[in-house]
């Protein structure tokens, strides 16, 4: 079936993120990500003949939101419906004595029956500022070290600072505003994000599983879709009453039209266009297929287990995790396609030749930068070298894939070897013991409801393996 040309794109916030992706049908297309306070607003007007003003921005960035610390979902009407999808919904459900609502699905036809949602919040992004200027400042005056660790570590201690400034300063006019200052393209940009977030989340409506996951991972990463991948949640005022007056996404009755651009808006993901050309070749070489092969084997144990033993399956909602980790592979499969594509890479060298060559123009750029590409290429071939070492790597740190009582030992021996070190800053050691701790226990990390972050996560972790406990204070 042919698509429709649509002009799909993403727009990234960094908490809330806006990615612009250009697709005509199948198999076509452009992909470019830009943050949502600097648009290339002549791009889009030469490109598409579409101009979005600041009213357009605004909506974009106050009809989103971040749904906990894992999912994307934006208002949907005035009085503060949420809309998200199933999968989300399955960490914000709590059964009650009898229920099992992740099976069976659940909707309230009245505000009154409209389930909370327990410690769930969702986040709205209602002022975004540049900040590099007072970052920068406060690290020169704060050392004025050119070695690169003992830089980074200011950075690290003045940004936190200063978030913490921003965020007293925003809880004086409402305590439910925090602030994230957050690094963009690789630290050259910091931007301070005030987010009002909300606590009371309800429930609403939520499809049955069977619904839900109708299709599984087929129709999973297709146009078009034949699940019902949605569910809806409302958030509420401190006083208990349904957010009221907020912006939202209106639903349209008669959908996108061919050749019209569609945004698509949500939390962001990780991009790769400052990668050089020989760091997406590792990519396609190397670390794409390693994670392939950790997903495939995984997939395959756990589809095993929960056909074999559905009882212990259930308990531990390893059908959700399997989900997971099949979405993993999806995405896996179609980014390593797409590296596969010679005219992605060949653009890449065509830019970073254009790059070369403005560098060799400046002598003094010339002096400091011109071998920085050859660097790192040589970087890449040492890689290369050790790839089949470092394969036994593959997803360490990630607690779907690898062991959290080695993941939390490893930490611990790092935490230790820092410690040790003179003049290490005392917040350095604490957020060092605070990722440790936020590594729970398995099952518990995969059955069970999920905890909505890292507080949550931290309190519900059990007694820390001998291994760490000797090290962690």
């Amino acid at each position: 079936m042919r698509l429709p040309a649509l002009r799909l794109f993403s727009l990234l916030l960094a908490s809330v993120a806006l990615a612009f992706t250009a697709t005509g049908c199948v198999g076509s297309g452009e992909t470019a990500v830009v943050t949502d306070e600097d648009p290339p607003l002549d791009y889009f007007e030469e490109e598409y003949g579409f101009r979005p003003d600041d009213a357009w921005l605004r909506q974009a960035r106050l009809g989103a939101l971040r749904f906990a610390d894992y999912c994307s979902a934006s208002f949907v009407s005035p009085r503060g419906l949420i809309l998200t999808n199933h999968h989300c919904a399955r960490e914000g459900v709590d059964d009650r004595e009898g229920e099992d609502l992740v099976e069976n699905g659940f909707y309230a036809d009245e505000l009154a029956g409209e389930r909370k949602a327990k410690d769930l919040y969702v986040e709205q992004v209602v002022e975004v500022r540049n900040v590099t200027d007072s970052v920068e400042a406060l690290v020169t005056n704060a050392d004025e070290s050119n070695e690169i660790e003992a830089v980074a570590q200011a950075r690290r201690r003045q940004v936190a600072q200063l978030q913490e400034r921003l965020t007293r300063q925003a809880k004086h006019q409402d305590t439910t505003l925090r602030v994230r200052v957050v690094p963009l393209y690789e630290g050259a940009r910091f931007s301070a994000y005030t987010l009002k977030r909300y606590h009371d989340v309800r429930l609403v409506m939520a499809p049955e599983r069977d619904l839900g996951f109708y299709g599984g991972v087929d129709d999973n990463f297709t146009y078009p879709r034949y699940t019902l991948d949605v569910a809806f949640f409302r958030a509420y005022t401190p006083e208990g009453d349904p957010v009221e007056n907020n912006t939202y996404f209106p639903f349209s009755r008669g959908g996108a039209q061919e050749g019209a651009p569609v945004f698509v808006v949500g939390t962001p993901g990780a991009t790769s266009r400052l990668s050089t050309s020989s760091q997406l070749a590792y990519e396609r070489d190397v670390a794409l297929p390693q994670r392939l092969e950790t997903l495939r084997s995984r997939t395959r144990i756990l589809e095993q287990f929960v056909e074999e033993h559905p009882a212990a399956a259930e308990e531990h909602d390893l059908e959700n995790m399997l989900f997971s980790l099949e979405n993993a592979l999806e995405a896996t499969r179609g980014e390593l396609e797409g590296l596969r594509d010679p005219a992605l890479l060949a653009r890449r060298r065509a830019a970073e030749q254009a790059l070369a060559d403005s560098i060799a123009a400046t002598d003094s750029l010339q002096e400091q930068h011109g071998n920085t590409l050859r660097e790192i290429e040589r970087i890449q071939t040492a890689r290369r070298s050790a790839a089949r070492q470092s394969a036994a790597f593959t997803g360490f740190l990630n607690p779907r894939f690898g062991s959290h009582v080695l993941a939390r030992a490893l930490y611990a021996y790092y935490y230790d070897t820092v410690r040790r070190r003179p003049g290490v800053p005392q917040e350095e050691l604490q957020r060092l013991r605070k990722q440790a701790l936020g590594i729970e226990e398995w099952p518990a990390a995969a059955g069970g409801r999920r905890a909505t972050g890292p507080e949550q996560r931290a309190n519900r972790l059990d007694p820390l393996h001998a291994s760490a406990r000797r090290r962690l204070p």
